[in-house]
């Protein structure tokens, strides 16, 4: 019966009222909390959502736009190697804060400012982060709202106790970012900057700096785990039988998860050691640059200097089966001539001596007949740059000939008209004092006829 008043924070009221609303469930509701947790979560998430969105109103953005867009081309390809994330739901929030607010149950509102503040390395991993976290409880706090808002629906302070007071753990910002890499990996995008990214979205979503880093380390762990898991989902991509079907898969991989910075990533790592990992990650990745090749809509995409660079260094593999895939790709290349501006002097320079020491003679065939082809256009071209001088020389000559005629004409014209005028002058001094006399005269019999008459 003693009570004694003390001050209580807004937020300490808010878990006051949730822990009582508890009290009043009883035994009951402390097992149904347990048993049936992650769909009171669920429903709570969704009302917070609701009521975030209705709240926005005519600042919430629509499907339409390249920003909501962006994060839909992501889920999609996430969904697609990890069909149970496909309930995740998230909203576009035009506003210039850098926030993003994670709700339990799989729901999430982006505000517009946090996605101008991040590369798309960075969003990605964002945007699979909280994808891995709809799979998970947030924990005690979580469950214990979602069962006082499940016995009271309609108590609005739940809602904003669930928006504001539901900090997810570091641990499990861990588990949920190590499994945002694997989603990553299979999804073809490059895990490799997934941790380096981690301390950019701290920076814009103000959190710790030093907790970020050092998860950042701890992920960087599972890198290679990761990029073995990449290069596998790019080999199956590449292993799918030609067609339509096939061709999409690619390019929406190519597309969406930037696939190109991947196989890089796996040529760096492939050519770091001599391990047996190594060697399968270079092996992989000459069957999709094979497989890209063969697929012209993918050219623009592989003659980058930088992804010609890497081609040219697996084709310089050991391995023979490497070699000879990182060739075929190249000639395949070779034989379309819109891709001559990607075979630089140094690269044809290591494709002649591949010629004569690649791995396998197949290889080294292959080598042979893309310097052959390219070095058979770049003679063609001169040969027609040559003819094309020589038509341009002669039609310089032809034109300089008529404008020199054009000019002795013109010329001739103008002695003419001087000719002319001089003949003019002539007869007007000779013939110009007879006149004035005949004038004089004339005036003279005027005058006298009027004289006559007076």
């Amino acid at each position: 019966r003693w009570s004694v008043r003390v001050p209580v924070s807004p937020t300490g009221e808010m878990l006051a009222r949730a822990v009582g609303t508890l009290g009043i469930a009883g035994a009951a509701g402390t097992v149904a909390l347990f048993a049936a947790g992650p769909g009171y979560e669920k429903q709570l998430g969704k009302a917070c959502f609701e009521r975030q969105v209705e709240a926005a109103g005519r600042m919430a953005i629509n499907g339409n736009e390249e920003s909501h867009k962006r994060i839909a081309r992501v889920q999609e390809r996430l969904v697609a190697v990890e069909p149970k994330l496909g309930a995740w739901t998230f909203a576009m929030v035009q506003s210039e804060q850098r926030t993003l607010l994670s709700l339990p149950g799989g729901f999430a509102i982006f505000h517009s400012g946090l996605q101008e503040e991040l590369d798309d390395p960075a969003l990605d991993l964002l945007i699979a982060r909280e994808m891995a976290l709809s799979q998970s409880s947030r924990g005690i706090l979580a469950l214990a709202l979602a069962l006082a808002h499940a016995a009271l629906p309609s108590a609005e302070w739940l809602l904003e106790a669930a928006t504001t007071q539901l900090h997810t753990s570091s641990a499990t910002w861990l588990a949920a970012e190590g499994t945002a890499l694997s989603l990553l990996a299979r999804g073809c995008f490059d895990p490799t900057e997934a941790p380096a990214r981690l301390q950019q979205i701290s920076r814009a979503c103000g959190s710790d700096a030093d907790d970020a880093l050092r998860r950042a380390g701890l992920l960087a762990a599972l890198v290679p785990a990761a990029l073995d898991e990449a290069g596998a989902a790019l080999s199956a991509l590449a292993a799918a039988p030609a067609g339509p079907e096939g061709s999409a898969a690619m390019l929406l991989a190519l597309r969406d998860a930037r696939a190109t910075v991947t196989l890089l990533s796996m040529v760096d790592a492939g050519e770091a050691s001599d391990s047996p990992r190594a060697a399968r990650l270079l092996e992989q990745a000459a069957l999709i640059f094979e497989k890209l090749a063969s697929e012209k809509m993918y050219h623009p995409l592989l003659t980058h200097a930088q992804a010609m660079t890497s081609l040219v260094s697996v084709a310089c593999s050991p391995a023979p089966a490497t070699a000879e895939s990182a060739c075929s790709a190249l000639l395949q290349l070779a034989g379309d001539e819109a891709n001559d501006h990607a075979f630089q002097s140094s690269e044809l320079a290591i494709l002649t001596d591949l010629a004569l020491s690649a791995s396998s003679e197949t290889a080294g065939a292959a080598a042979g007949e893309a310097v052959a082809q390219i070095r058979a256009r770049h003679r063609q071209r001169k040969l027609t740059l040559k003819e094309k001088n020589t038509q341009a020389r002669q039609l310089r000559l032809q034109t300089d000939a008529h404008l020199a005629a054009k000019k002795q004409v013109q010329a001739q014209k103008a002695g003419k008209r001087q000719e002319a005028q001089e003949h003019r002058q002539y007869i007007s001094d000779w013939l110009g004092p007879l006149t004035r006399k005949k004038k004089a005269i004339a005036e003279k019999a005027a005058l006298a006829a009027a004289g006559l008459q007076d």
